[in-house]
């Protein structure tokens, strides 16, 4: 396969990414850009994580297709979209990868999907774990590449990310693989990174660091491409 982004060399990625456990540096071709698009506005979409439900999402109407919804998800495009499957096979993509996990990286699933606003109804469901700080164990080693979709700035749910927490857990981290807003804030103050950013630019990071979606004002649209050791897919 041949280049679909554009990008840093991978080595000042890497060094960054070993460190602080994600790294900037990514960006798509517009036209690969729109053409992940258009098919964003073709593909069916599950709501929830309720396979029985699919909808097709428009891209220019921001209401939300399924009131009382918040995450809209189509699994593993890069089965149906040339786009989406090139540029998980990018060599750029592939040497960052197996540098991190240090051997050959198996893709082990892709994911588009739009974020909505969560509205709670009450005080009593203030907290949504959709958004909330934690970390994944996906597989003995992993690593993501997260692409915004759309514009990205602090109303529109923006990534978080706690710099240098991809490495050994000590005991609390090990006891809390979710934490609280305050939790975050006593611990962590001063590591919280804010991934903004325009549509078609991205990121690698390591997600056993604690990290969050936040709760968007407006809705988002995210395209991740993950890569592991094992090939053995989570439970969703």
């Amino acid at each position: 396969a041949g280049k679909t982004v554009s990008a840093l060399s991978p080595m000042p990625i890497l060094e960054h990414l070993r460190r602080h456990g994600y790294a900037t540096g990514i960006s798509l071709p517009e036209q690969a850009l729109q053409s992940i698009l258009k098919f964003s506005a073709e593909a069916e979409f599950i709501p929830d994580r309720n396979p029985d439900r699919r909808v097709t999402i428009d891209l220019v109407d921001e209401r939300n297709p399924l009131p009382g919804n918040i995450l809209f998800r189509c699994h593993n495009p890069h089965e149906q979209c040339a786009t989406v499957n090139h540029l998980a096979h990018d060599p750029l993509i592939l040497d960052v990868a197996k540098g991190y996990l240090e051997n050959e990286p198996i893709l082990l699933s892709t994911q588009i999907w739009w974020s909505y606003p969560y509205r709670p109804k009450n005080d009593a469901d203030l907290y949504t774990h959709e958004y909330g700080f934690h970390y994944d164990i996906d597989d003995y080693k992993f690593l993501k590449l997260f692409i915004y979709l759309n514009d990205v700035d602090e109303e529109r749910g923006p990534h978080v990310i706690i710099e240098g927490t991809h490495r050994k857990k000590d005991f609390f981290e090990k006891r809390h693989r979710r934490l609280s807003d305050e939790q975050t804030t006593k611990r962590y103050n001063g590591r919280l990174r804010v991934m903004t950013g325009r549509a078609g630019e991205g990121f690698f990071e390591d997600t056993f660091c604690y990290h969050k979606g936040t709760n968007p004002r407006k809705r988002r649209l995210i395209l991740q491409i993950q890569y592991c050791l094992s090939g053995c897919r989570p439970k969703t």
